[in-house]
């Protein structure tokens, strides 16, 4: 299996003789690997200490070597040996000389063993071999019964590198699950600094990143809390969400407990009004999609409104974000509309003032009354293109400190 990489050989022997006895060729490696197992995650760390694949840029590489060299040589740390072959490798030098000055130190231990195979997979992705560095993970986690953390990155860069995408963003989205850090791009960003399992993991992230970004979605729901701050009526429009969805939220929401409105003379009331409702959903990851589903607010919703973009600050190609308190009263009049952030443009802040001082509210009620309240109103100018200009609104929070949603 041996191929020739970068002017040196990418060895597989080893692992040629131990996959041959499970009937795996090295043609089926990603068939061996398959998929994640459902419902495992692989969170155990695993006693061979593999090094982490986010910290080799070259002159970590430089002064790792130098630590490692004198651990080897004086204190005839194996393990050390093992890494610098791996740093061999990264630094574009054969790393097989090294690797087989350790191999028969490290044949009666299988810790030691398994560690080397990892190190020869690591060399295999350094010279371009994915078949090659699946090869000896495969090896290594072969060897070990439990659900060691560094398996799932390691298939998930090999496969990617193999051409394997579908199955390398599911080893990935595990990997995430062993490491959060992982989800974030800046940590994705330092896998393998500037060697080719870093351009790999470059490649890898924004693929699974768009696969499983989270979708959002708020909507908006008619909503009567009692005396004692329990929704007692819910109403959700039917085609707000996918049916699944909707009957997450309509089983969820009842029950949310708030804390009691009370009147100008302390006494708990009614309330009817409207509720935003914050609905996250993340991809399946082979065990369900996860839902979250969170309160983002009450209070009056707006019936009827327009929102021109001032002429002059088109011609000026002025855009920004202008929040509005306003309060609404009880006729679902807006007036008292003060600003609670500038767009740093006076010519935004008044006409975002002047549209909102034109709409007309759907007020809530309090034992059936109408009664006045207070919203924030954020809105946000934006240049879609020069001819086209564009704008957008939506109120979202009732400005009343004592409706709060209580954990349960």
């Amino acid at each position: 299996m041996g191929l020739v990489r970068n002017g040196w050989l990418a060895a597989g022997l080893m692992w040629v003789a131990q996959a041959a006895a499970m009937d795996c060729r090295p043609a089926d490696i990603a068939d061996c690997v398959g998929l994640p197992p459902a419902g495992v995650d692989f969170l155990d760390v695993d006693v061979m200490n593999v090094p982490r694949m986010l910290t080799y840029d070259r002159a970590g590489r430089r002064a790792l070597e130098q630590t490692l060299q004198a651990r080897y040589r004086n204190d005839g740390d194996i393990a050390a040996g093992i890494d610098l072959g791996i740093l061999a490798a990264q630094n574009g030098r054969d790393p097989e000389a090294r690797f087989e000055r350790v191999a028969a130190e490290a044949a009666h231990d299988p810790v030691l063993s398994r560690r080397l195979a990892w190190a020869r997979g690591h060399a295999c992705m350094a010279a371009g071999d994915a078949t090659c560095a699946l090869a000896h993970w495969y090896d290594a986690a072969s060897t070990v019964d439990r659900h060691p953390d560094w398996i799932p990155l390691a298939y998930a860069l090999g496969l990617w590198d193999a051409g394997q995408q579908d199955q390398a963003i599911a080893w990935y989205s595990t990997a995430v699950r062993s490491d959060v850090r992982l989800g974030r791009a800046d940590t994705a960003a330092r896998i393998g600094g500037e060697t080719r399992v870093g351009t790999v993991a470059r490649d890898l992230f924004p693929a699974w990143a768009a696969r499983h970004a989270v979708q959002r979605t708020t909507l908006t729901a008619e909503a009567d809390i009692d005396r004692e701050g329990r929704i007692s009526r819910l109403v959700v429009p039917d085609d707000a969400l996918d049916a699944r969805l909707l009957r997450e939220v309509r089983r969820v929401v009842p029950a949310w407990r708030f804390d009691p409105v009370l009147d100008a003379s302390g006494n708990a009331v009614t309330l009817a009004t409207h509720m935003q409702i914050e609905v996250r959903m993340g991809a399946d990851d082979g065990r369900g999609a996860p839902v979250e589903i969170q309160y983002a607010g009450m209070g009056p919703v707006v019936e009827r409104s327009a929102l021109p973009y001032p002429p002059q600050a088109v011609s000026r190609r002025q855009q920004g974000e202008v929040s509005l308190r306003v309060r609404v009263t009880p006729e679902g009049k807006a007036e008292d509309i003060e600003i609670l952030q500038s767009s740093g443009h006076s010519l935004l802040d008044s006409g975002a003032k002047a549209a909102v001082a034109e709409w007309t509210f759907k007020p809530d009620r309090i034992n059936g009354q109408p009664v006045p309240s207070t919203v924030t109103v954020p809105i946000s100018y934006r240049m879609a293109t020069r001819q086209q200009p564009s704008a957008a609104s939506a109120p979202v929070d009732l400005l009343n400190p004592r409706t709060r949603q209580r954990s349960r």
